[in-house]
This record gives C-alpha cells, sequence and structure tokens, in this order.
C-alpha cells in the first residue's frame, strides 16, 4: 500500500537526499535514512521536515514515539538501556536478522495453544483461524533461519493432521 500511496512524490525526495548524500530506504511504512557522516541539527532538522511533509502530503501522520536518531549499531534506549537494534520488529546483530525472545516466546505459546486446542477435538472449522495465525507467525522464524521454526512449522503440521484425522469432538467421547 505504502508503494502506491508514495509513489509519485517518493523519487523527489530520494533525489533531495541523495543530493545530500544521504541514503533513503522503506520497507512497508518504516522509513529509514542513512548517512556515512554525521549530520548537523539544521540537516536533521530538514530531513524529519521533509519526511514529515511528504506523509502529509498523502494524508499520513508521522507517528513521534516512532522517529529515532541513531548512530550505526545503536539501539533505542528502553527504560534506560540500550536493548538490540530492532527494524521492523526483527533484532539486528551484525548483518543477521532474528526475531525477538519475547515474539519467539509468544511463537512459541501459539503452537502449544494450537496443540492443545486439536487435543480438544474441534473441528478444523472452528480452529482454521489460530492455525492460520500461528503458522504465519512461525514464517517469520524460517524466514530469519531461526532453528525453532522448521520444528514448530512440523508440529503446526502434525496437530492439524490430528485434527483433520478425526471428526468433531471425537477425542472428547472418549
Amino acid at each position: 500500500m505504502a508503494n502506491l500511496a508514495f509513489w509519485d512524490v517518493e523519487p523527489a525526495l530520494v533525489e533531495w537526499l541523495g543530493g545530500k548524500g544521504l541514503s533513503y530506504s522503506r520497507f512497508a511504512d518504516d522509513i529509514t535514512i542513512s548517512s556515512a557522516f554525521t549530520l548537523s541539527s539544521a540537516d536533521r532538522s530538514a530531513v524529519i521536515s521533509r519526511i514529515t511533509n511528504l506523509l502529509a502530503a498523502k494524508g499520513f501522520r508521522q507517528k513521534r514515539s516512532k522517529l529515532h536518531l541513531r548512530k550505526k549499531g545503536q539501539s533505542v534506549l528502553s527504560k534506560g538501556e540500550a536493548g538490540a537494534l530492532t527494524v521492523t520488529g526483527l533484532t539486528v546483530h551484525g548483518s543477521t536478522p532474528n526475531v525477538t525472545k519475547k515474539e519467539r516466546r509468544e511463537i512459541r505459546a501459539a503452537v502449544y495453544e494450537f496443540e492443545k486446542l486439536a487435543e480438544v477435538g474441534l473441528s478444523i472449522r472452528e480452529i482454521q483461524g489460530k492455525f492460520d495465525r500461528a503458522m504465519g507467525r512461525v514464517g517469520r522464524l524460517i524466514g530469519t533461519k531461526h532453528p525453532d521454526g522448521v520444528r514448530l512449522r512440523e508440529r503446526l503440521r502434525a496437530a492439524k493432521k490430528l485434527v483433520e484425522k478425526f471428526p468433531p469432538n471425537a477425542l472428547q467421547a472418549e
């Protein structure tokens, strides 16, 4: 959607930034401006203003809580402590993206929840949405080559086969 929204105004911004020696990148609605040198306060303000105006021209507002200025490798301070650098929900260490520990815990919990629902004997129709959401989240692990990804995918598939094997509530009657 962002590609469609910004197709006519983004090229001018990229050209302007390039003229200042800056690089522009965007993933969905996350915009990043990179520089090989330290920007002056006036240049930082000009860049932020340009991006804010670009968003406003298309009817969007910048979420100030998501505006971060960092030096290479810096993370955003959380509760006074530096954490891992996070970009689009993934932590970045060197050049390797990873899913956060908190999200990995939540993904394992979603798989476990689906397994428990499958054991109760509900029909796949009743729990298909939970399966789809859990599988989508497991896909993030697989996409980042996390070792838990394939194992959790197989657990989900096995639980889904169990559900498809028995008629609704067949396990409850035992």
